[in-house]
């Protein structure tokens, strides 16, 4: 067994690696918003990092906010060394809301663990900046794909 040094976990919407071998990471984030619960997110990557002294497997944890396991995924890493890898999870099922774990973990024992925040907040509505009560001089959004707000003439 391995002896495992983690450097960094990173939940997003899409991690890529270039043709020069460069990780990018696209939409990174710790709260996954939903119209309601039960849901089904249906894509989240984690990118993470981590010194091997050997060949290893790493497990992808997904906990609920009950601490219930959700779900879990192994990764072999087949060298040593500096090891980085991109796991992608679909169709990752959120019962309730509040904060989930997503933990990595080896045969010896969990590693590192990150978190997000899964709301039923209302899609597409920003919070009043100026409190309760307030009115902001802002437009409201767009509702609608490709549209933008009509202006009064």
């Amino acid at each position: 067994m391995a002896n495992v040094e983690p450097v960094a976990p990173m939940l997003c919407d899409r991690a890529e690696v270039g043709s020069d071998g460069k990780v990018s990471l696209i939409g990174l984030c710790d709260v996954l918003w939903a119209q309601g619960f039960p849901a089904v997110h249906p894509r989240l990557d984690v990118f993470w990092r981590c010194l091997l002294d050997g060949p290893d497997t790493v497990a992808v944890v997904v906990e609920g906010p009950d601490g219930q396991e959700l779900r879990r995924d192994v990764v072999s890493v087949a060298a040593g060394g500096a090891a980085q890898s991109i796991h992608r999870l679909t169709d990752l099922d959120l019962p309730i809301p509040g904060r989930y774990r997503v933990r990595l973990e080896t045969a010896s024992g969990p590693l590192v663990t990150t978190w997000f925040d899964a709301s039923s907040r209302h899609l597409g509505r920003r919070p009043n900046r100026r409190g309760a009560g307030g009115r902001s001089r802002r437009r409201p959004a767009a509702r609608a794909r490709g549209t933008s707000p009509r202006r009064a003439r």
